[in-house]
């Protein structure tokens, strides 16, 4: 299905991203406090974006009165926002041993191809894939999407994951996880997420990125940092820990589109990967520790 013709104007002096995923009323209970904002990868990711330079969109799903608050909340991102008969809840509970268990009460519609308000018709620098879960986005919304952006970027979180009917978010492989993969350009995973999709796909980190032709595929490990699959070889990168964690919600969110910043800059300011990265960790670092603008997702 083609996409309207673009009509929107944009500043050709920054760099054009779109971010696709769900806009989150996200709820971190830890101990005896509990807080709530706005948050998902359009909000994270667009306001780390938004703070390098780039110029941000972001497609997603949400009712009249939802789209209104955030659109108010963040007006610096322009909006594609798709009507939904309820908003994506995520809820996070961690224990004193800062184990976490997730649950999704409540999932926004499906992003397809046909709905009104989708992205029209245009080619970005950058697209950013970030589904919450696999009922997201269709398939081939995706794919059309990726398929106007000189580089792309996953987050397979998404994909490695199911929502039960009592809302519990578990872990499951997507049935078209290869389809999914194919065609981008960066990946990014957590250790344990990668541990289920490797299994899954039946090949090793390198292995991977070969078959599927990945620039690189990210596998982040939290506090030690993590390893990176490229063309060039394999390299690990180091976290920079804050003295406190004060948010660490949406750190994976802020360190992916500080990283794509970095890659997809213009050709003078453009990094290598392992400086993008190390900037990337600085960045997300700032993040846990409660500091930056792009820190705070907004009051519900």
């Amino acid at each position: 299905m083609a996409l309207p013709e673009s009509s929107s104007p944009h500043s050709a002096a920054k760099p054009r991203l779109l971010i696709v995923g769900a806009v989150a009323k996200d709820e971190l209970i830890r101990g005896h406090t509990t807080r709530q904002a706005w948050g998902g990868v359009p909000v994270y990711a667009g306001q780390t974006a938004l703070q390098m330079g780039w110029e941000v969109e972001a497609w997603t799903a949400l009712p009249e009165a939802e789209a209104s608050a955030v659109k108010a909340a963040f007006p610096s991102i322009h909006w594609h926002v798709s009507p939904s008969a309820e908003a994506t809840r995520f809820v996070n509970r961690e224990g004193e041993g800062m184990e976490r268990e997730q649950h999704s009460p409540s999932q926004a519609n499906t992003l397809m191809l046909g709905m009104p308000n989708i992205p029209a018709k245009t080619m970005w620098d950058w697209v950013h894939l970030g589904p919450l879960h696999p009922k997201d986005m269709a398939l081939e919304a995706a794919q059309t999407m990726v398929k106007s952006a000189t580089k792309s970027s996953l987050d397979v979180q998404g994909l490695v994951r199911r929502v039960n009917e009592e809302g519990r978010i578990l872990a499951a492989i997507a049935p078209s996880v290869r389809a999914w993969l194919t065609g981008i350009s960066w990946v990014k995973a957590s250790t344990a997420e990668w541990a289920l999709l490797a299994d899954s796909l039946g090949m090793g980190g390198e292995q991977a990125r070969a078959h599927f032709g990945w620039d690189g595929l990210l596998v982040t490990a939290g506090e030690r940092g993590g390893i990176a699959y490229t063309a060039e070889g394999q390299f690990a990168w180091k976290a920079h820990l804050p003295a406190a964690v004060r948010m660490e919600t949406g750190a994976g969110d802020v360190f992916m589109a500080a990283f794509l910043s970095c890659m997809g800059s213009q050709a003078a300011m453009r990094k290598s990967p392992a400086d993008a990265l190390d900037q990337a960790a600085q960045v997300a670092g700032e993040h846990v520790a409660g500091r930056g603008a792009f820190a705070e997702s907004g009051p519900l």
